[in-house]
């Protein structure tokens, strides 16, 4: 299991840039977590995977929506993410969303 951990700062008053910079950290911590599959460089495959998540207040990231015209890295990526563990202070039910680009170079 994978374990991040981030700082927020308490703040009384909504402020919109505190919340996008707090989306910003979560999604690229998320999508940092995501290797390519060893299966998939063995067997040349790349695409795009789409994700809709949330974090509840355990920390784990429950997928609204997952997208990918390539089945094997959508299952690979679901997997992934149903690993992953977010420790941090953060409003629970926020919408996220990312996408997971595969290619080979």
């Amino acid at each position: 299991m994978l374990i991040f951990s981030f700082g927020i700062f308490a703040n009384t008053t909504f402020d919109p840039a505190l919340v996008k910079k707090q989306r910003t950290n979560v999604v690229n911590e998320v999508k940092l977590s995501i290797e390519y599959p060893e299966f998939a460089a063995e067997q040349l495959i790349e695409g795009t995977v789409y994700v809709s998540f949330k974090i509840d207040d355990e920390g784990r990231i429950n997928i609204e929506k997952i997208h990918s015209a390539e089945p094997s890295l959508q299952n690979y990526v679901e997997d992934e993410l149903s690993n992953l563990k977010i420790n941090q202070n953060l409003e629970i039910d926020i919408p996220y969303e990312t996408k997971f680009s595969f290619k080979l170079m």
